[in-house]
Protein backbone atom coordinates (compact mmCIF):
# COMPACT_ATOMS: atom_id res chain seq x y z
CA UNK A 1 0.00 0.00 0.00
CA UNK A 2 0.90 3.38 -0.68
CA UNK A 3 1.64 6.49 1.83
CA UNK A 4 -0.20 9.73 0.81
CA UNK A 5 3.48 10.57 -0.28
CA UNK A 6 4.34 7.95 -2.07
CA UNK A 7 1.02 8.21 -3.84
CA UNK A 8 1.52 11.96 -5.03
CA UNK A 9 5.42 11.35 -5.68
CA UNK A 10 3.43 8.96 -8.47
CA UNK A 11 0.87 10.45 -9.82
CA UNK A 12 3.38 13.81 -10.39
CA UNK A 13 5.49 11.27 -12.35
CA UNK A 14 2.78 10.11 -14.45
CA UNK A 15 1.97 13.67 -15.01
CA UNK A 16 5.43 14.35 -16.21
CA UNK A 17 5.71 11.19 -18.04
CA UNK A 18 2.79 12.52 -20.48
CA UNK A 19 4.14 15.93 -20.62
CA UNK A 20 7.61 14.83 -22.03
CA UNK A 21 5.78 12.20 -24.18
CA UNK A 22 3.96 15.31 -25.60
CA UNK A 23 6.98 17.58 -26.16
CA UNK A 24 9.24 14.53 -27.28
CA UNK A 25 6.33 13.64 -29.74
CA UNK A 26 7.02 17.29 -31.06
CA UNK A 27 10.02 17.42 -31.23
CA UNK A 28 10.48 13.90 -33.01
CA UNK A 29 8.02 15.47 -35.82
CA UNK A 30 10.46 18.18 -36.23
CA UNK A 31 13.83 16.34 -36.34
CA UNK A 32 15.11 16.39 -39.89
CA UNK A 33 18.36 14.26 -39.12
CA UNK A 34 17.92 10.16 -39.05
CA UNK A 35 20.65 9.91 -36.16
CA UNK A 36 19.20 12.53 -33.86
CA UNK A 37 15.16 11.09 -34.64
CA UNK A 38 16.60 7.77 -33.50
CA UNK A 39 17.80 8.68 -30.57
CA UNK A 40 14.57 11.13 -29.73
CA UNK A 41 12.76 7.83 -30.99
CA UNK A 42 14.49 5.73 -28.25
CA UNK A 43 14.06 8.09 -25.58
CA UNK A 44 10.51 8.36 -26.45
CA UNK A 45 9.89 4.59 -26.15
CA UNK A 46 11.73 4.76 -22.34
CA UNK A 47 9.56 7.38 -21.58
CA UNK A 48 6.27 5.24 -22.90
CA UNK A 49 7.53 2.13 -20.68
CA UNK A 50 8.29 4.47 -17.24
CA UNK A 51 4.65 6.12 -18.38
CA UNK A 52 3.07 2.65 -18.06
CA UNK A 53 5.09 1.20 -14.86
CA UNK A 54 3.78 4.37 -13.07
CA UNK A 55 0.17 3.52 -14.69
CA UNK A 56 0.11 0.06 -13.66
CA UNK A 57 1.31 0.42 -10.37
CA UNK A 58 -1.34 3.10 -9.50
CA UNK A 59 -4.23 1.16 -11.28
CA UNK A 60 -3.16 -2.13 -9.33
CA UNK A 61 -3.23 0.44 -5.92
CA UNK A 62 -6.77 2.08 -7.08
CA UNK A 63 -5.34 5.69 -6.94
CA UNK A 64 -5.64 6.05 -10.55
CA UNK A 65 -8.81 3.83 -11.67
CA UNK A 66 -8.86 5.04 -15.59
CA UNK A 67 -11.25 2.29 -16.64
CA UNK A 68 -13.64 3.54 -13.86
CA UNK A 69 -14.54 7.41 -14.94
CA UNK A 70 -17.04 8.23 -12.34
CA UNK A 71 -14.65 7.00 -9.43
CA UNK A 72 -11.83 8.77 -11.10
CA UNK A 73 -13.89 11.99 -10.42
CA UNK A 74 -15.12 11.15 -7.32
CA UNK A 75 -11.69 10.77 -6.18
CA UNK A 76 -10.43 14.06 -8.17
CA UNK A 77 -13.15 15.74 -6.04
CA UNK A 78 -12.19 13.97 -2.86
CA UNK A 79 -8.67 15.03 -3.87
CA UNK A 80 -9.53 18.42 -4.10
CA UNK A 81 -11.60 19.31 -1.24
CA UNK A 82 -8.59 18.28 1.16
CA UNK A 83 -6.49 20.61 -1.04
CA UNK A 84 -8.72 23.35 -0.22
CA UNK A 85 -9.62 22.33 3.28
CA UNK A 86 -6.36 21.38 4.85
CA UNK A 87 -6.15 19.68 8.16
CA UNK A 88 -4.98 22.31 10.53
CA UNK A 89 -1.82 21.60 12.49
Amino acid sequence: MLTPADRLTAVTMLHDAKAILWRTASVLTEAANPTLKNTILRQFNDWVYVHDLVFQLLDREGVYPAHHVERLIRENIRWAEAALHPPEA
